[in-house]
């Protein structure tokens, strides 16, 4: 999954999570059907009773490999959300300029109405006419306009990233962190003799 143009989760949380994933599973599956483990035989060696006894270990250094790989990509997350973001040095858009986000566009879109009203603001400051139809009068139906465009694509542009960051929360938060260690320690608490 992509975030903001950026890979959300890398390849080696990927790997970690379904490896973790994999080897709970059959560790769940095989306590929950009555599978003798001792016995199992792969690429022709039989694993015994210390594999089955040390699967719990095994799961744990999994766990820990994820829990390395998936705090990268957390910090990774936080890092693009944070408004001190700054453009890539190689990424250069139309007139030289880096290229921007929608929100940092929009921004920039504010700053020069801004420009404009001050602009209007000096005329009338000055006591020039501001009659119906003069240059002040269409410069300022003319922000009007502006900045009513950009409240509107602001609100939208603020919904969309609220539902995009849900989604992103759940699937790193969810998918990516609870669900991989939720199984993994039930799997151990499983494997332990109390169970």
């Amino acid at each position: 999954m992509h975030f903001q143009g950026q890979q959300l989760i890398s390849q080696s949380t990927y790997v970690s999570s379904r490896t973790l994933v994999t080897v709970t599973l059959a560790k769940v599956f095989s306590i929950w059907y009555g599978v003798n483990t001792t016995e199992l035989e792969v690429f022709g060696l039989k694993l015994g009773e210390a594999f089955d006894q040390a699967l719990p270990i095994l799961i744990g250094f999994l766990a820990l490999n994820h829990l390395l790989n998936w705090l990268g990509d957390l910090h990774a997350f936080q890092a693009w959300n944070s408004s001190s973001k700054m453009g890539g040095s190689s990424a250069i858009g139309y007139g030289g300029k880096p290229l921007q986000s929608q929100l940092e566009d929009a921004i920039e879109r504010i700053g020069n109405i801004e420009e404009r009203a001050n602009g209007v603001f000096a005329s009338i400051e000055k006591g020039k006419p501001f009659e119906t139809g003069s240059h002040e009068s269409r410069s300022m139906q003319k922000l009007v306009e502006l900045s009513e465009e950009q409240i509107a694509f602001l609100s939208k542009l603020k919904t969309r990233l609220s539902r995009l960051t849900l989604h992103g929360h759940m699937y790193l938060w969810g998918w990516f962190c609870l669900m991989p260690f939720g199984m993994a320690g039930y799997a151990i608490y499983l494997s332990t003799p109390f169970s």
